[in-house]
């Protein structure tokens, strides 16, 4: 159960980020500001990858803490 809840927290994350992908067509100049409040809102994840057309550009955080 805790692993679907997780996966689930997972997707809305990926969802919330690619509506925020597709707003902007593609480019998000505070990518780093929007991935760490979503990321403080959730901690199913620990980082964030901006890939506009499948090519990651931004990655959030760059270091593990």
């Amino acid at each position: 159960m805790k692993g679907e809840i997780k996966n689930a927290l997972t997707l809305t994350l990926s969802t919330t980020l690619k509506e925020l992908v597709l707003a902007s067509d593609g480019k998000v100049d505070n990518f780093s500001t929007v991935a760490k409040d979503l990321l403080a809102e959730n901690t199913a994840a620990s980082n964030l990858q901006l890939a506009p057309k499948g090519k990651v550009t931004e990655i959030y955080p760059l270091k593990r803490k």
